[in-house]
Order: C-alpha cells, then sequence, then structure tokens
C-alpha cells in the first residue's frame, strides 16, 4: 500500500508539492488571525450565568496569578545556589510592573 503511495507521488511530484503548498497556504492562511483566550468564561455558554456566577462565587477570578514551573537536570533544585537563582528570579517578576 504504501509502496504504491511512494510511486504515485514520486511520479506527480510536481502535482503533488502543488496540491501541499496550495493546502499549507490555504489552512497557514488564518494563523495571523489566531488568537488564544485563557479566560475561563469562554467555557461557559451565554445563557449559563447562573451557573458561571456559581462558579465565579466559589473560586473566584482565575487570572489573578501565575504558576511559573521551575525544573533542572537530574540534580536537585534545593540546592543553596538553585534557591538562590530561584529567588532572584521572583524578586525581578516582583519588581516588574504589571506583573
Amino acid at each position: 500500500m504504501f509502496e504504491k503511495l511512494a510511486q504515485f507521488i514520486l511520479a506527480r511530484r510536481i502535482l503533488v508539492s502543488f496540491v501541499l503548498a496550495v493546502v499549507f497556504f490555504g489552512l497557514g492562511g488564518g494563523i495571523l488571525r489566531l488568537t488564544a483566550d485563557f479566560n475561563v468564561e469562554s467555557f461557559f455558554r451565554e445563557n449559563s450565568q447562573t451557573i458561571y456566577q456559581q462558579y465565579y462565587e466559589q473560586w473566584g477570578r482565575d487570572d489573578a496569578g501565575i504558576f511559573i514551573v521551575v525544573s533542572g537536570p537530574n540534580e536537585s533544585l534545593l540546592t543553596p545556589t538553585h534557591l538562590q537563582t530561584i529567588s532572584d528570579v521572583a524578586k525581578a517578576l516582583r519588581s516588574t510592573p504589571d506583573v
């Protein structure tokens, strides 16, 4: 099966390349308009205001904090050098406006 597919592609390289380019650029054209919405409110339907209100009362806003995950190679992060680096990063983030 794959041999026949490979033969088809090799026999029609220009056609296959053209079709792939059209598909790639046709689908890739929308990437400029792509946006990410990380707000939890987008998970609720427009007519489910009551459910959202219950969620909000129990959990509050979810965009008030950020988590930074720190990992390292196979060594422990609980060494004085690593802890000092993590502390320095935290201080730098606290001193940055709007963080």
